[in-house]
C-alpha cells in the first residue's frame, strides 16, 4: 500500500503502468521456472521424503532460462517497434527470471516443516525491506528502468538470503539428500 502511494505521488502514471506491465510479463515468464515444484517440495518434506534442493534449484533455473529467452524475444519485438523503454525493461528483467521464482522455494520447505511463524516472519521482513528499497530508489531517481531493475534485484537477493538460511537450517551441507536436520 505504501509503495503504491509513493508511486502514485512521485512517479508519472504512465511509468507506473509500464512498471506494472513489466511485473505481469515477468510473472508470466517465470512460470517456465516450474513454479509448481514448490508444492511437491512441501508435500515431500511433510511426508518425510528426501529432497535434493540443489538439484531442484538447478532444474528450475535451467527451465527459467526459457522465460528469459522469451523476454528477450519480446524485448527485440519492442525494439523493432521503436519502443526502447519497454525493450530495455524487458531485457533487464530477463536477467532475473531464472532466479526470481526458483529461490522462493524456501517457503515450501518451511511449510513442509510446519514452521509457518518463521515463514511469515521472513516474508514480512522481505516485503518490508523491498518496500523500503524501492521507495528509496523512487526518491533518488524517477527513472522507471532503475526502479524496475532495483525491484527485481532486491527481490531476488532477499529470496536468495532466505533460501540459503532455510537450506543451512534444515539441510546438511555434506548430504543434499537429507531432508532436514533434527
Amino acid at each position: 500500500l505504501g509503495l503504491t502511494w509513493v508511486f502514485a505521488n512521485y512517479v508519472e502514471p504512465s511509468d507506473y503502468g509500464i512498471y506494472r506491465y513489466v511485473l505481469v510479463i515477468a510473472t508470466i515468464a517465470s512460470i517456465t521456472a516450474l513454479t509448481g515444484f514448490g508444492v511437491a517440495i512441501s508435500r515431500a518434506i511433510t511426508q518425510g521424503h528426501s529432497v535434493d534442493l540443489k538439484r531442484i534449484l538447478k532444474i528450475k533455473i535451467k527451465f527459467g532460462l526459457i522465460g528469459s529467452v522469451s523476454l528477450l524475444i519480446i524485448a527485440l519485438y519492442y525494439l523493432w517497434k521503436d519502443n526502447t523503454l519497454l525493450a530495455t525493461l524487458l531485457a533487464a528483467t530477463s536477467i532475473w527470471i531464472p532466479f526470481f521464482d526458483s529461490l522462493s522455494d524456501y517457503q515450501y520447505i518451511l511449510q513442509g516443516k510446519k514452521h509457518f511463524k518463521l515463514q511469515t516472519i521472513i516474508r514480512v521482513l522481505q516485503r518490508l525491506t523491498l518496500t523500503i528499497i524501492v521507495i528509496s530508489t523512487i526518491f533518488l531517481t524517477k527513472d522507471i528502468v532503475v526502479i524496475t531493475f532495483v525491484y527485481f534485484a532486491a527481490t531476488t537477493l532477499s529470496q536468495y538470503i532466505a533460501y540459503r538460511y532455510t537450506q543451512a537450517k534444515y539441510f546438511k551441507e555434506d548430504d543434499a539428500e537429507t531432508p532436514y536436520q533434527s
